[in-house]
């Protein structure tokens, strides 16, 4: 439980003041250099230029993308 904590405190600070409780999600996106991330939270669409070039996508598009629709 401590050690991820302390993770979590290590993570690059991303702010979104669209909604505070995503800054987790694109923090983690930003300091594991992830090409995607998958979400059906539209509010993500806003945080783009915050965590490129990590794509901000959803479910569908994920499946287009891997070629299971």
């Amino acid at each position: 439980e401590r050690r991820a904590e302390r993770r979590l405190a290590e993570l690059p600070a991303v702010r979104f003041a669209r909604d505070p409780k995503d800054e987790i999600f694109l923090s983690a996106a930003v300091a594991y250099a992830v090409d995607y991330l998958v979400t059906g939270d539209r509010d993500f669409e806003e945080a783009a230029s915050l965590v490129a070039p990590t794509h901000i996508v959803s479910v569908v598009r994920m499946a287009e993308i891997l070629g299971v629709t």
